[in-house]
């Protein structure tokens, strides 16, 4: 591949912002699997305690990726 098509890899990567996408999907993941393990009757309050920090940490990176954007 030459450097004009690398250039527009790159720009259609950035334009659907792709990687930050799979990232939010498998931090879904992460926080619906969580959610399970901190709803099961059997919960301690440790476990109930995480289930709030990985939230808490969902909440702060959508706030991230929603306000980064394209520059132009």
């Amino acid at each position: 591949m030459d450097t004009e098509k690398h250039k527009q890899l790159a720009e259609i990567i950035n334009a659907y912002r792709i990687i930050p996408r799979l990232l939010l999907l498998m931090y879904g993941l992460v926080c619906y699997d969580v959610y399970q393990l901190a709803t099961d009757p059997g919960a301690t309050e440790l476990q109930a305690s995480f289930a709030k920090f990985i939230w808490g940490g969902a909440t702060v990176w959508m706030g991230f990726y929603a306000g980064t954007g394209g520059k132009k």
